[in-house]
């Protein structure tokens, strides 16, 4: 009797396997949601290339599998068309997330939890810059992972900074320091009782947040840091540093260069939209 059962057993464990071989074997679409510009609202004329590449070597390394996408869909209208695909259970297999969206559609639980699936494959988390792993966690676990980022650089004009003896800060300066620096430097410089020289340009209160390394959101979205001790603080020295541009004219001189630290935003230009 257990012979016959080992035996049973046995027979029962080849068909699985060579049921599951035939599965991994046989041909299989999958279907990808995309859409033509980038996050950024920005045209993007190499879009479809980028993508159609990367089919390409995935479709060489992996014969039986073919993918395929819907051409020509915008961002503005991406999530209406992805929200039709999920309610007519035509859910694509992979999908762009924009950031703003993320958040909306993991609460919804239209993601899959790819904490398994990355522990069992290549995945190194080492690939990514930490902040962007990130961006695709929801309560404690991956749902997404990065496909573009558009970083944020600081830029000093360091002739201004000379022409006013200024010597040009070292990486890790204060936000205490850079206020002083605008201080100096905004100036009615032609005696018209006009402001025409200015420490900064196009920086916002968010900035000063990330300046001090304080968070809005936690990082699975359920809770607010609006009143934490750095976020007040941030918001203080935002209004402070506001009060040196209520005078701004259209002769305003930007401080413009290189990333000066990783904390202390300055003067914040994306390489994902234009100047």
């Amino acid at each position: 009797m257990k012979k016959v059962v080992i035996i049973s057993g046995l027979i029962v464990s080849l068909i699985l396997a060579s049921s599951l071989f035939m599965w991994l074997k046989a041909p299989k679409t999958l279907t990808l949601g995309f859409y033509s510009d980038s996050s950024w609202g920005v045209r993007n004329d190499k879009g479809y290339s980028f993508i159609d590449h990367a089919i390409k070597e995935f479709e060489k390394q992996n014969p039986n599998v073919k993918i395929k996408y819907e051409s020509g869909i915008r961002q503005k209208n991406y999530l209406d068309w992805l929200a039709d695909k999920i309610v007519s259970n035509q859910t694509p297999d992979v999908y762009l997330v924009s950031p703003k969206d993320f958040g909306y559609l993991a609460s919804l639980g239209a993601m899959q939890n790819l904490d398994t699936a990355l522990h069992f494959s290549k995945f190194d988390p080492k690939d990514y810059y930490p902040v962007t792993l990130e961006a695709g966690r929801y309560d404690g676990h991956q749902y997404a992972l990065p496909l573009e980022a558009d970083p944020t650089v600081l830029c000093v004009n360091t002739d201004l900074l000379k022409k006013e003896g200024i010597t040009v800060p070292k990486s890790g300066f204060t936000l205490e320091e850079f206020y002083q620096v605008c201080r100096q430097v905004t100036k009615d410089t032609n005696n018209d009782g006009i402001l025409d020289q200015f420490g900064f340009a196009d920086y916002t209160w968010k900035n000063t947040v990330q300046a001090y390394g304080a968070h809005l959101f936690s990082p699975d979205g359920s809770k607010s840091y609006f009143n934490s001790k750095k976020v007040r603080q941030a918001l203080v020295m935002s209004e402070k540093i506001k009060k040196k541009k209520k005078t701004q004219s259209k002769r305003m001189e930007h401080i413009y260069s290189v990333l000066m630290a990783p904390k202390a935003i300055l003067i914040p230009k994306k390489f994902g939209k234009p100047s």
